[in-house]
């Protein structure tokens, strides 16, 4: 799916897509949040939920590297190195 297709679809299917194909990839830390990156098809989702809470508070996709750099420092590329 591209990225563009999943930006036409309602909140819903957007939240079915994204539970049912989305990979875990990082998760970033913040003192009231927590962020977890999920890559989907060729693109990214950060999923933002209250910490101690596994309620989804908002989805943000993107397919550019930029909004990525928060998450970089997260991510374990040590399996890939070896």
């Amino acid at each position: 799916m591209k990225h563009s297709a999943f930006l036409e679809l309602t909140v819903e299917h957007q939240l079915r897509i994204w539970k049912k194909i989305g990979v875990r990839v990082a998760v970033r830390k913040t003192s009231i949040f927590y962020h977890v990156l999920y890559q989907v098809a060729g693109f990214y989702i950060d999923a933002k939920f209250f910490r101690g809470s596994d309620e989804v508070l908002s989805i943000h996709s993107f397919s550019s590297l930029g909004p990525l750099a928060p998450f970089l420092k997260e991510i374990d590329i040590s399996d890939i190195l070896e």
